[in-house]
């Protein structure tokens, strides 16, 4: 007689990350898509 085949857990759950925006609203004087950022 063997041993009991363990059951294994499922693999975690990926999180969907959304994409970053590369131009925004400037938070001090509130331009319209005059930040920008590099990645």
């Amino acid at each position: 007689m063997g041993r009991r085949k363990s059951k294994r857990k499922p693999p975690p759950k990926k999180k969907v990350t959304g994409t970053l925006e590369t131009q925004f609203t400037c938070p001090f004087c509130n331009h319209e898509k005059s930040c920008d950022v590099k990645m």
